[in-house]
């Protein structure tokens, strides 16, 4: 009997332990997201590179011909740039981080489900009422965190409808309600 204590104690630590615990399915799919993210990053990353050596050329040109609305658009496409805009994206526009907290901070989405989703500035997120957090990924995504620590990915398919996963894996779309 003095050990009984010891077991409800090991007992409910495992069953806690496996309700926070990924799936291999979730494992894989994760795996997957992360290998393409990967690929995508090599196979852009020469794209990126001749780009900013030609809009640094461009920039020479117009700048010595006097161009100097030409040289202020090009000087900000190299800001983009240099700001993680021009990753790449299987689908969709390019974002960088800056772009993805605009595009949706201050919005209200219906989750395909019926679940409504306010994204308030400084990472503060409410889904179904339930208080999360969100932060920018890259290309248009957002990670919300809920307070079970179960993650959900969105992104941005146009300016009103998005697409991800859902906190319990499966995949989810969503429409815009309200934009502040």
């Amino acid at each position: 009997m003095k050990y009984q204590p010891i077991l409800y104690t090991l007992f409910i630590f495992l069953a806690a332990g496996s309700l926070f615990a990924e799936t291999a399915y979730q494992r894989e799919l994760q795996q997957l997201k992360e290998q393409r993210d990967k690929a995508v990053a090599t196979a852009v990353e020469p794209i990126n590179r001749r780009y900013k050596d030609s809009l640094e050329l461009l920039l020479k040109r117009s700048t010595q011909g006097n161009d100097l609305d030409t040289a202020l658009k090009v000087k900000e496409a190299m800001q983009h740039l240099s700001e993680g805009g021009g990753k790449g994206s299987a689908g969709g526009d390019i974002y960088s981080r800056k772009e993805t907290t605009k595009a949706w901070t201050g919005t209200q989405w219906r989750w395909d489900g019926g679940s409504g989703i306010q994204i308030r500035a400084g990472g503060e997120a409410y889904v179904g009422g339930e208080r999360c957090t969100w932060s920018p990924e890259q290309d248009g995504a957002i990670k919300i965190v809920n307070s079970k620590q179960k993650k959900a990915t969105v992104r941005l398919t146009g300016e009103t409808t998005f697409e991800g996963t859902g906190f319990d894996g499966a995949a989810v779309t969503g429409t815009l309600t309200k934009r502040d």
